[in-house]
């Protein structure tokens, strides 16, 4: 799929803008796709809901000559207003590694500001909302008085019995700043409890760090190679619903010189290589991601992947993305390639206790088994309502 042939005039400009910000052949068809009868309303919109607005300015800047004014004014302001903002997160993630660090806190920031300056080298260029910081989980009550002193409210309060649930079945702690409103997202896992590993991927990942230098100081993140990792099972969790999500990968591949042998093995090894595959597969046919030949053949051989990568490449681009709940059951059973993770993500999707369900009653230890019921009564009751809205 080269030309995108069925895809709006909107949608061709943003997947060439992405492919322009890699490599600078795409130049010409930019300028030819903009100097046509483009809804420019239509244009922001997607741009919006794809995460690019920012990018669609550091590119589309060339050419504000044939831009209609209020498009580049607006796109101006949006690059500035987010830089702002990035900034903002960048100082508070320097103030609160400083902090952890003289209390002898080990954390590894990643995703969000770490992410745009491995794979944009300008914390402009990308939308993030939140800070991610992974720590270990025997550090939280400490890590909760040190976030309560920084001016940080946890989202939710837990009682113990509670909490002890909560730490079991779920992976974050998400606080907010009282004064600036900075989101900060404290793990103690690094993927979503609804995914389903063959070992236990944070093994590789605390394990396999390297030093990368953030304002004045050097901080400890993941490897590039986890990242594409942690990144690929990251936008299935969300079913790709973002043109964005598949550029961070091509990006990182153009900053960065990868282990690409390393990386199969390692998805491999944690079972989830078909969940790479389509993440390279939209990666190389939308945005035109470089892989090195022998992982290029050995994608186009995996019939699944392929069909799968179609499928999401074509609810991408439609007006309202929106996968049913019974589909992204569906989905995520078919992007396992090993028959016991397969049953193991089904029983998670539909039994494995959510916040909300957590956060909906206190049980004590001993009855833990209770929000797996708990669990079952949510989809039942979310199903109902599905339908009564549907009919109103």
């Amino acid at each position: 799929m080269t030309e995108f042939s069925e895809l709006e005039i909107e949608d061709k400009i943003l997947i060439y803008l992405v492919r322009m910000s890699i490599n600078s052949d795409s130049e010409v068809k930019v300028r030819e796709l903009i100097e046509n009868e483009v809804n420019w309303d239509k244009f922001l919109y997607k741009a919006s809901h794809h995460g690019l607005t920012p990018m669609a300015f550091f590119i589309l800047k060339n050419y504000f000559d044939i831009v209609p004014e209020n498009v580049s004014n607006f796109l101006s302001d949006y690059y500035f207003e987010n830089t702002k903002k990035n900034l903002l997160f960048l100082g508070e993630l320097t103030k609160v590694i400083e902090i952890f660090d003289k209390n002898g806190i080990n954390i590894i920031p990643y995703k969000g500001l770490v992410l745009a300056i491995i794979a944009y080298n300008n914390i402009s260029l990308r939308e993030f909302g939140d800070i991610d910081l992974h720590i270990n989980l025997e550090d939280i009550q400490k890590v909760k008085k040190i976030m309560h002193f920084l001016g940080y409210n946890a989202l939710f309060q837990l009682e113990n019995p509670q909490e002890e649930a909560y730490f079991k079945f779920q992976r974050e702690y998400k606080f907010k700043n009282r004064y600036n409103h900075v989101v900060i997202e404290i793990k103690w896992k690094f993927f979503v409890p609804s995914f389903s590993f063959q070992i236990d991927p944070d093994v590789f990942f605390i394990s396999q760090t390297e030093k990368m230098d953030l304002a004045q100081a050097t901080i400890e993140t993941i490897t590039a190679e986890n990242l594409i990792l942690l990144l690929s099972i990251h936008n299935a969790s969300h079913y790709w619903p973002k043109l964005s999500y598949i550029c961070d990968i091509s990006r990182i591949n153009s900053k960065k010189e990868l282990n690409w042998v390393q990386i199969e093995n390692k998805a491999s090894i944690l079972g989830f290589k078909r969940v790479l595959y389509i993440n390279l597969l939209l990666a190389r046919n939308l945005v035109g991601l470089e892989l090195p030949d022998e992982i290029s053949l050995k994608l186009d051989n995996d019939k699944s992947a392929n069909l799968i990568s179609k499928k999401i490449q074509d609810k991408l681009f439609v007006g309202n993305y929106n996968i049913k709940w019974f589909e992204k059951i569906y989905l995520r059973i078919w992007i396992r390639e090993n028959n016991i993770n397969k049953i193991k993500d089904f029983f998670k999707l539909i039994f494995h206790p959510t916040t909300d369900v957590i956060l909906s009653i206190s049980l004590p230890n001993f009855l833990y088994s209770g929000y797996y019921l708990l669990r079952i009564f949510q989809l039942i009751r979310n199903y109902i309502l599905n339908i009564i809205f549907n009919q109103n």
